[in-house]
C-alpha cells in the first residue's frame, strides 16, 4: 500500500510497467503511421489524376510528386504534346494541387531542364 491506496500488482514490477508503456507507445505510433501513409497515398492518387487531366498531354504520367507542402502537393507530369505541329514531342508540366479545394494550377516546364 502507498498512502492508504492499494498498488496494482503489475506496478510492483517496474520493468513490466516500463515494457507495457513502451509497447503501448509503439503500437499507437504504428497505427498513426499506417493511417498517415494511407492518407498520403490517397492524396497522391487524387492529385495525380487531377494533374494528368489538367495537363492535356497525351499518355500523361507522373514522374515526381511531393505532397509534403502545407497547402499544396507538387507534381511533375510528362507526356506527348497533342498538337500536330509539335510532332509528338515530350512535354513537361508542373502541377500544384490544392489540398483543401482540389483545384489545380498547371504550368509548362521547359524540356531543357530535364536533358
Amino acid at each position: 500500500m502507498i498512502d492508504g491506496h492499494r498498488v496494482p500488482r503489475w506496478l510492483k514490477f517496474p520493468a513490466l510497467a516500463i515494457l507495457a508503456l513502451l509497447l503501448g507507445d509503439s503500437l499507437a505510433s504504428q497505427i498513426v503511421r499506417a493511417a498517415s501513409e494511407e492518407a498520403w497515398d490517397a492524396l497522391v492518387r487524387e492529385a495525380s489524376a487531377a494533374c494528368q487531366i489538367a495537363s492535356e498531354l497525351e499518355q500523361p504520367r507522373v514522374v515526381w510528386s511531393n505532397p509534403g507542402y502545407e497547402h499544396q502537393a507538387a507534381l511533375l507530369i510528362t507526356g506527348k504534346w497533342p498538337q500536330t505541329h509539335m510532332k509528338g514531342k515530350q512535354g513537361y508540366m508542373l502541377c500544384l494541387f490544392d489540398k483543401q479545394t482540389a483545384k489545380v494550377e498547371i504550368q509548362e516546364v521547359e524540356a531543357q531542364l530535364f536533358k
